[in-house]
């Protein structure tokens, strides 16, 4: 389902998230994109992951060792985390055209996954008690990410039997 545009992909996310059965969720047939794309990148902007309905999802490996070290989170499973994020709101801009990126926005601050930190450290904080906030679980499965909600709170949970 998913393709990577990045000729090192970071450990074996990949087949890691394949393995999870993190990601399988059924794409609208008629969609003319059959997989997104995933990049893996290091840039310095303060986000976990960037969305794009061409180009796909961008996850930002930087700072990725600092943030996991002082939310004592393995890699694999960040990286997991930002990825389907990601697929979430990529998924709601293949099925809703009229939708922009800048649709997604999280307006409030807040500790939300989904919301935007002044600073990339600050997510560190964030994934210290990992959620996904009630407006963006009924804004994301309202717009047909139902299954990439699932994956996420199941990527929650699995963060917080740690």
């Amino acid at each position: 389902m998913f393709s990577s545009d990045s000729s090192e992909l970071p450990s074996d996310v990949g087949p890691f998230l394949e393995q999870t059965n993190l990601l399988r969720a059924a794409f609208v047939p008629d969609t003319h994109q059959a997989a997104c794309r995933v990049a893996f990148t290091e840039d310095t902007e303060p986000f976990l992951f960037a969305v794009d309905r061409l180009q796909g999802i961008r996850v930002s490996l930087y700072q990725c060792e600092g943030i996991c070290a002082y939310a004592q989170v393995d890699r694999d499973t960040y990286i997991a985390l930002c990825t389907l994020l990601g697929q979430a709101q990529w998924r709601v801009l293949i099925l809703n055209p009229l939708l922009v990126e800048e649709d997604l926005g999280h307006w409030t601050p807040s500790r939300c996954l989904f919301a935007p930190q002044p600073y990339k450290q600050d997510y560190a904080l964030t994934l210290e008690s990992p959620h996904v906030c009630r407006g963006c679980v009924e804004f994301y499965q309202c717009l047909g990410a139902e299954n990439e909600i699932l994956a996420i709170q199941a990527c929650i949970a699995g963060l917080q039997r740690r």
